[in-house]
């Protein structure tokens, strides 16, 4: 478990820095993030600590303690990117909207 645990801490911190990388283009240029990991969720850097970070470290240092980290801060990120969110439509109005029909918040969407 402790190897799978470090693989995911890895893609963590792949998927960290490629969501940074990304965002910062668009922050630059003051538009609505749609390319990269923002493609698939609307929120990469909450997901991969959540999912990716979270289990990696539960499952590399075997800890029942620190699995229950993500499962407990999942609701409580949900409720402050819906916050974010709502900046977000006010600041970029339909184009927002669009994106977030087509893309998850967390988890990417399955169906469109």
């Amino acid at each position: 478990m402790k190897f799978v645990g470090l693989v995911l801490l890895g893609i963590w911190i792949c998927w960290h820095v490629w969501s940074l990388r990304t965002i910062r283009f668009w922050w630059n240029h003051h538009a609505l993030c749609t390319t990269g990991p923002y493609r698939f969720v609307r929120h990469p850097i909450y997901a991969g600590g959540i999912f990716l970070a979270g289990v990696g470290a539960a499952l590399m240092f075997n800890s029942w303690v620190l699995l229950s980290v993500p499962l407990l801060s999942y609701p409580i990120w949900s409720l402050l990117v819906r916050k974010e969110e709502q900046m977000m439509a006010t600041v970029f109005g339909e184009n927002y909207k669009r994106y977030a029909d087509r893309t998850g918040r967390l988890f990417p969407k399955l169906i469109k």
